[in-house]
């Protein structure tokens, strides 16, 4: 059953993770099985500063700029973004823009296509 694999597993970590108490909830597995979010990517989609047709234009335009001869830095894209941001979410938008953190992230979210540039 569900619940005992959920209990073999957790017992597979305790093993490999002695000091961390780890709980796998059958609840949440059938929940992901039926394409239900986990609370990380809940947490992404609702605080995401992009949609991922944004993200997608933008690894667009860096790929097309670096085919062009002009690859972006991660300063520069970061100027980029925050132009983007501050023009479509004005006030809403920290005058500090994007983090440092928000920057690796979306560099490893789209490694396979910039990460050669």
């Amino acid at each position: 059953s569900l619940s005992a694999i959920c209990w073999e597993v957790q017992e597979e970590w305790r093993a490999q993770k002695k000091d961390k108490e780890i709980i796998v909830s059958h609840n949440a597995v059938i929940w992901r099985l039926q394409g239900g979010r986990s609370c990380q990517q809940a947490k992404s989609e609702n605080h995401a500063w992009l949609t991922p047709k944004e993200e997608e234009n933008i690894v667009t335009y860096l790929l097309d700029l670096a085919a062009w001869g002009f690859p972006l830095t991660h300063k520069t894209l970061k100027l980029h973004v925050d132009a983007l941001l501050q023009v479509q979410l004005r006030d809403a938008f920290p005058e500090t823009g994007v983090g440092h953190n928000w920057m690796d992230c979306f560099a490893a979210h789209h490694a396979e296509h910039v990460t050669q540039y």
